[in-house]
């Protein structure tokens, strides 16, 4: 399970260190080869995968039906934008520039631990997604689903 939120900086080429707390989780399930995808949320996000797990997730989403615009939308999103990277010496990948406009990342980022993946968000659009803004949910109020668990 991947976990914890880090600040990453993305320079002028498009690259970014994988933070150094990630590394060993991250290599020893992918085998330092993953998959930067963009997320199935309009809340600007790239999704990183260990890229034996985004093999068993793009199976699954290739195989849906073409007939349904969700389903349409989750393959443009998922399979079209979907990049192979290995991360170099330094353990920095490189991220697009069609990936990085898509999730609109600018030189300060965050990576963000989201359990079967890695999450690498806008600064803003994070906070936004957290809650971390006056406009918030009360995080109570948002799902059953989450009222039943305890915290």
């Amino acid at each position: 399970m991947f976990h914890g939120t880090r600040p990453v900086s993305i320079d002028s080429k498009g690259r970014a260190a994988i933070p150094a707390s990630f590394r060993e989780p991250l290599g020893a399930a992918s085998g330092n080869k993953l998959v930067l995808t963009l997320s199935l949320h309009s809340n600007g996000c790239l999704w990183v995968y260990p890229r034996y797990f985004w093999e068993q997730i793009s199976e699954k989403v290739s195989k849906l039906s073409d007939t349904s615009p969700q389903n349409r939308l989750a393959k443009l999103r998922l399979i079209s934008m979907a990049e192979m990277l290995e991360p170099d010496a330094n353990w920095r990948i490189l991220i697009p520039s069609e990936q990085r406009d898509a999730a609109a990342l600018e030189r300060e980022a965050r990576f963000v631990g989201s359990g079967t993946r890695y999450e690498i968000w806008n600064i803003e659009a994070l906070a936004r997604a957290r809650g971390d803004t006056a406009e918030s949910l009360d995080v109570y109020e948002a799902s059953e689903e989450l009222k039943n668990i305890s915290f």
